[in-house]
């Protein structure tokens, strides 16, 4: 990435090298502190977390049996006790945490990108080039399971998700935001 800052400006401009393009972009003096934003927006997810669960999930949460379809985007939230689906929630992927190599993977490079979750990926991907938080824009990336909450806090704060969740294997956790949530009246 090459930058140039024009001093007598408030703009810098930076050109960026993608696929052998050179793209343009502007963005004003007032540019986040990109790890400060990942901090914050990673206790705000807390947050919403702690929130959703005080709402939700009355007891213990081993009480409750989650499934993923990641296909659908929604997770199901079940009683152990007597299987009633008890929630549906749909999200979106954010991305997925390899833990053998510790590479992080934004969900939007997959060739299999779900069409209806990819502007929420067009303006994930424009906050972080208007903010230059490189982690926002670059498809994959070493890094540590921290980082991969971070990401998931970044989503819920940018598109004003509802919380998060982790599905994990024993080598990749997948990690959703929880953008709709809908209790179940039987």
């Amino acid at each position: 990435m090459k930058t140039f800052i024009y001093l007598g400006g408030l703009f810098f401009l930076n050109l960026i090298t993608i696929n052998q393009s050179v793209i343009p972009y502007q963005y004003s003096i007032s540019i986040l502190d990109c790890e400060a934003f990942y901090k914050t927006a990673m206790d705000e997810m807390v947050a919403d977390q702690n929130s959703f669960m005080e709402k939700y999930l009355k007891g213990d949460e081993g009480d409750y049996a989650r499934h993923y379809d990641f296909k659908n985007s929604v997770l199901k939230i079940s009683n152990k006790k007597n299987g009633i689906v008890v929630l549906e929630i749909d999200f979106i992927h954010v991305g997925h945490f390899d833990a053998e190599k510790s590479v992080w993977h934004w969900s939007w490079e997959d060739a299999d990108i779900d069409p209806k979750h990819a502007e929420n990926y067009k303006k994930v991907k424009q906050y972080g080039i208007e903010n230059a938080c490189d982690k926002l824009t670059v498809k994959q990336w070493l890094g540590k399971e921290l980082n991969a909450w971070e990401m998931s806090g970044a989503v819920n704060h940018i598109l004003n998700g509802k919380g998060a969740a982790r599905h994990y294997t024993h080598s990749e956790y997948n990690y959703v935001v929880f953008m709709d949530i809908r209790p179940r009246v039987d």
